[in-house]
């Protein structure tokens, strides 16, 4: 299969200090990816280093092309914005779609007028005066309307409330998402955007710490609900975490064979939040 993004042993410094380490991540068309990791593990530097931004190291091929070599040419196909708040603030929004449609080819000035009468914003208004929540749903038209086969979206729905961000990343895959295209969005926000993956990649301190498909994740990560009757066999089994609920104990268990575990207790898929936070729990206790 074409890979749009693949990056093999990709570092990035900065001064003496190491960011990423060693990053192998490979991204198809037709994919959601949601890249997660909690504050400053490394997700903007890792976006910043795949689009040329960022000095890195390593083997990397975006659209086929390394980034820091092709320079602005890369971004007739891909489409990165750092965050809402790089948006220009002292132009109105309608000045911002004039400057687009003229500099950028593959900027739908159309569907960005049918996007923002969508979203009730005013395209009088200075970007500079609208609120955090109001920007970010700008930050979506933009990055809808722009035709790539490669969206990356840094943290796009910061400061929206958890209703308005499932409706945006709805909007936003329904808008932009098809077989030949793919979106990269990083985040720190779990439950709102897993529905909407197709794939993960965990990163904590600059380094990936799970790179997979949802279809597979579901297999690999089993969570058990247990009584005190049947803990002794279920603690003797390795686990990957564990919590105290009502009636007994969660505990989440990677590449168990699922028969197994229900002679023990209640079996469920395991939800996305609990599988990163086992996993960065893990990571602390080296």
């Amino acid at each position: 299969m074409e890979s749009l993004i693949r990056a093999v042993d990709l570092r990035s410094m900065n001064g003496w200090s190491t960011v990423l380490r060693d990053v192998n991540i490979d991204i198809g068309p037709g994919k959601v990816v949601g890249l997660i990791g909690p504050n400053g593990s490394g997700k903007t530097t890792l976006l910043k280093s795949l689009v040329g931004f960022n000095k890195s190291v390593g083997n990397l091929l975006v659209l086929n092309q390394d980034p820091r070599l092709v320079g602005a040419n890369l971004f007739n196909d891909v489409f990165f914005i750092p965050d809402s708040s790089s948006l220009p603030g002292w132009m109105k929004i309608n000045e911002l779609f004039s400057y687009l449609s003229g500099v950028h080819k593959n900027f739908d000035l159309e569907k960005a007028t049918l996007l923002l009468d969508r979203s009730n914003l005013d395209a009088r208004v200075n970007i500079g005066k609208l609120s955090k929540g109001m920007a970010a749903q700008l930050y979506i038209v933009i990055a809808t309307a722009v035709d790539s086969r490669l969206l990356i979206l840094d943290e796009p729905t910061l400061g929206l409330d958890l209703l308005l961000r499932k409706k945006m990343y709805k909007n936003l895959l329904q808008d932009y998402l098809n077989s030949d295209r793919s979106v990269l969005i990083s985040t720190h926000e779990i439950v709102e955007i897993e529905e909407f993956l197709t794939d993960v990649i965990f990163i904590n301190d600059g380094e990936i710490l799970l790179s997979s498909s949802m279809e597979v994740l579901a297999k690999d990560f089993l969570e058990l609900k247990v009584d005190s009757e049947h803990l002794g066999l279920a603690q003797a089994l390795p686990s990957v975490g564990s919590r105290a609920c009502p009636g007994g104990r969660q505990i989440l268990y990677r590449n168990i064979d699922r028969a197994e575990l229900e002679k023990l207790g209640e079996v469920k898929q395991a939800c996305l939040s609990d599988i990163f936070l086992s996993l960065i729990a893990g990571v602390d206790k080296e």
